[in-house]
């Protein structure tokens, strides 16, 4: 009956949407895969691809200066395993870790968690959103409008302490 296959065709549909929904939630997109995560003073873009279980890519971390008046940055080589989910990184040029070592993670949805090592032995996780190079470049330019505005505000203390110096 007319009643009974287009109740069929509503079912292969639902079916169709669960299917393609729970497929892209572990799957990585074809292409190199990016990720972005922003933290409080910085910001992290990891770059990879995967071929055959192993990611090669790179890393960039931005970050404001210690004075908060300048971005430094700072690039690197990455590689390594994806399986199913989980994925661990080598940290080869030490940008992500002191010592350059493995991070482990998980990819979850679109975004990829990381457990980064803390000094006090304990793994803290940070979530990366899947972004491209543009967000990063846009999240850089933000950090470079702060590192700007506190540079103006650093020459303009020192300026006012100069003429204050030359009243005494």
């Amino acid at each position: 009956s007319r009643a009974s296959s287009s109740k069929m065709a509503y079912y292969v549909m639902i079916l169709i949407v669960i299917v393609l929904t729970t497929s892209a939630c572990t799957s990585i997109p074809a292409g190199p895969s990016g990720y972005l995560a922003i933290l409080p003073g910085g910001t992290i873009f990891i770059e990879f691809t995967s071929s055959n279980n192993h990611i090669t890519g790179n890393v960039q971390v931005a970050q404001l200066s210690s004075d908060g008046s300048q971005v430094e940055s700072t690039t690197g080589s990455i590689s390594g395993t994806i399986s199913g989910s989980a994925v661990t990184i080598n940290d080869e040029n030490a940008v992500l870790t002191s010592n350059g070592g493995n991070i482990s993670g998980i990819i979850q949805g679109s975004d990829l968690v990381l457990s980064f090592p803390e000094q006090n032995g304990q793994l803290k996780p940070v979530r990366f959103i899947h972004a491209t190079m543009l967000d990063y470049n846009a999240t850089v330019a933000k950090l470079q409008h702060e590192a700007n505005q506190t540079a103006a505000a650093q020459a303009a203390a020192q300026n006012a302490a100069a003429v204050q110096a030359r009243k005494q």
